[in-house]
């Protein structure tokens, strides 16, 4: 009885009864009833008959046996996932309710490493990571390299302990690859609204770097650019000393900068670090009412900050004093029009050359520090 509610209230398509009064209500009476007469016809022996029965699943829980006729539990996960996306789908959306749900463009399993690691910071334990990976060619023909991509990049989660899904795309190009996962990942309201890429470092692709910013902007999506030295496996866990920075020029790319840098220091390797929110003036005329507003933000944010205002009229300068010791720095950008990415990439560099690791934020919007 009790096997046969589970199989009902779980909704599983392979339960299909012959009993045509077969109800999970007069299942789970049923349960109960027998429950009921054990303990009538001997407490003694119906008690010693449940704490065998409980000691029996608790042992084959442990040795992960498993049975030809699958696992109930496997069953009420699904049923409970299906009916909390539906949920999630009616529910009217609240900027207080915004996660990150990050699809890292990290590649194949150890390849990009620090785009694993600063994922798994920036969602871990609040929201949802996907590492996804684009297969170049034609997929007729990659089939069983795609499978065992997806192995390598799901055993790859499994060793490193992330929390994450995989999802491995074989496509003509990179860039309709990215175009691919940007629309097609995820499922209702959990689709993923930041998109995790690493930097550009080769001249070569400085004009799809570009027009890969520009697809994933106009699909809604915020960008994170990450831009560090590469991290080798022993030391990729390893948080570098020094404060998390973020230069404040407006809400546009600030509200989420601020939020990636507190979602940052509530892992264990980063916690405690002190988050600095930094914004360069021209002249000391407006150094208290900035301030002020900083503060203002803070308090609003609710988040453990330190507020700096820098008197500067080289920006690119007062970012690389201010920040020289930092271990994170977050600037906000916006993507560069076509014919513009080579002197967007220079503009940044400048602003980025010689800081430790660079976070680049654009943000989509859909949250508030306030909410």
């Amino acid at each position: 009885n009790l096997a046969t509610f589970y199989e009902s209230i779980t909704k599983n398509p392979s339960y299909r009864p012959r009993f045509r009064f077969s109800h999970w209500t007069t299942e789970l009476l049923g349960a109960l009833a027998c429950v009921v007469v054990m303990f009538l016809i001997s407490a003694t022996w119906a008690s010693i008959t449940v704490l065998t029965i409980s000691a029996l699943y608790w042992y084959i829980a442990r040795k992960q046996i498993i049975a030809r006729w699958g696992d109930v539990k496997h069953g009420i996960a699904f049923e409970r996932t299906r009916k909390n996306l539906l949920r999630l789908e009616d529910e009217e959306y609240h900027p207080k309710n915004w996660r990150p749900m990050i699809l890292a463009l990290s590649g194949g399993a150890w390849s990009r490493l620090y785009l694993a690691v600063y994922g798994h910071w920036l969602a871990g334990g609040n929201g949802v990571l996907t590492l996804a990976q684009i297969i170049v060619g034609d997929v007729r023909q990659l089939l069983e390299r795609r499978r065992n991509q997806e192995r390598l990049l799901s055993r790859f989660i499994s060793e490193e302990e992330l929390a994450a899904f995989p999802a491995v795309v074989v496509s003509p190009s990179i860039e309709q690859g990215i175009q691919t996962l940007v629309q097609a990942a995820g499922i209702g309201a959990v689709r993923p609204n930041t998109v995790l890429i690493g930097w550009t470092r080769d001249p070569s692709r400085i004009e799809t770097f570009g027009t890969t910013l520009r697809t994933i902007a106009g699909l809604g999506r915020s960008i994170v650019v990450v831009k560090t030295g590469e991290l080798d496996k022993e030391h990729a866990w390893e948080a570098q000393p020094g404060t998390i920075d973020v230069w404040w020029r407006g809400r546009v790319n600030g509200t989420l900068m601020v939020l990636l840098a507190h979602l940052l220091v509530q892992n264990n390797e980063w916690r405690g670090r002190m988050i600095r929110l930094i914004r360069a003036i021209p002249s000391e005329a407006g150094r208290e009412e900035a301030e002020k507003h900083l503060n203002r933000l803070i308090e609003l944010a609710r988040i453990r900050a330190q507020s700096v205002v820098v008197i500067a009229d080289d920006v690119t300068t007062a970012i690389h004093e201010v920040s020289a010791s930092a271990a994170v720095t977050m600037l906000g950008f916006t993507p560069p029009e076509p014919g513009h990415e080579e002197s967007f990439i220079e503009a940044m560099n400048r602003f980025t050359d010689g800081l430790g690791t660079t976070i680049l934020v654009s943000s989509a919007g859909g949250m508030d520090l306030e909410a």
